[in-house]
């Protein structure tokens, strides 16, 4: 399995990004979890401002610093991005490349961490007949993104407080989905009478 370094793993939230040629800005909450080899990102605008959301996931691939997401899930249908990564201090840096509408977009995103190091990591998968992906939830540390495919797309970023899961903002109804307290890696669960398998379980 090709899987991004360990530094990697985790919850990360957008500090900014810099179009080429502008000054660096942010417009929306952004969160990037990370496990090992899958990754979820949901978008939301900030209040004052008008971006569309985004959320996304799937399975990713690392080679010589440089991040490929394949977006196997995602609400607006984008086709993959990637990326060069490297660090400023802490701060994890990544000049991306992607396609909107036809043109190819530069852009340097910085990200902070919003975990511990080699936290605790899980990615599982819901898939439908013809084996296309139609869930993906991911749970990094106390930090989850689940994102539905089926009929309507739905995604929502929760963090644990006080023992509990609660929501941080949302695309869509938020899925309903509990992750199982011990999950192995490849095994299949029953959650909400659909069968979801782990694919990734990291220092559990």
């Amino acid at each position: 399995m090709n899987v991004v370094p360990k530094k990697l793993v985790g919850a990360w939230a957008r500090e900014s990004y810099q179009l080429v040629g502008c000054n660096a800005c942010e417009t929306s909450k952004v969160i990037w979890l990370q496990t090992g080899s899958r990754y979820a990102d949901i978008r939301i605008s900030l209040p004052e401002f008008s971006d569309k959301p985004e959320s996304f996931g799937g399975k990713i691939l690392w080679q010589d610093h440089q991040l490929t997401f394949s977006h196997c899930i995602d609400l607006n249908n984008d086709p993959l991005d990637i990326a060069e990564v490297s660090w400023d201090g802490d701060v994890l840096v990544e000049n991306a490349t992607f396609e909107e509408n036809g043109v190819v977009i530069q852009m340097k995103e910085r990200w902070l961490r919003q975990t511990l190091p080699s936290p605790t990591a899980i990615a599982m998968e819901l898939k439908n007949a013809d084996k296309n992906l139609i869930g993906l939830a991911i749970k990094v540390a106390d930090h989850a993104i689940v994102i539905t495919e089926e009929n309507d797309f739905k995604s929502a970023y929760f963090t644990l407080v006080d023992g509990r899961w609660v929501k941080q903002m949302s695309v869509g109804l938020s899925p309903e989905f509990v992750f199982p307290e011990q999950a192995v890696n490849n095994k299949y669960y029953q959650i909400n009478q659909q069968s979801w398998q782990c694919v990734e379980a990291i220092n559990l």
